[in-house]
């Protein structure tokens, strides 16, 4: 994530974004490479999926690059370098229970990678008792 992502900006939208009146919805994945410091270090990489309003995939395209481009940005220590938008999936309708993403990995550790996600489900638990 960017170090912009901890701001929203006044009209409730986060991020950044912008409402726009389309007759479509799109889901764009945006890739950015961090490189901390020198950059000597295993490379790293951070994939986002957004929500875009748009008239067709284009313009959804040409809209995600524009957000890439308002986000990347460099500080003494951590570059966020926009490299590309991979992929583009229309919506058509939203449906309850509509699969948005998916990824198969392989874990060497098991024991550690389940481990993980229990602290992750149970830290998000708790967040949500605790705001609502």
């Amino acid at each position: 994530m960017s170090l912009k992502k901890n701001e929203l900006c006044s009209n409730a939208f986060p991020y950044g974004a912008k409402q726009e009146k389309a007759q479509n919805w799109y889901l764009v994945k945006l890739v950015f490479q961090i490189i901390c410091g020198n950059g000597n270090h295993t490379p790293q990489f951070d994939e986002q999926l957004r929500l875009i309003a748009a008239n067709n995939s284009r313009r959804a395209i040409e809209k995600a690059k524009q957000l890439a481009a308002d986000e990347t940005h460099i500080n003494d220590f951590v570059q966020w370098k926009f490299i590309a938008v991979t992929d583009v999936y229309p919506f058509n309708k939203l449906l309850d229970g509509a699969e948005l993403f998916s990824r198969v990995t392989e874990e060497e550790q098991e024991a550690a990678y389940l481990h993980t996600l229990q602290l992750k489900a149970n830290d998000t638990l708790q967040h949500l008792l605790i705001t609502q």
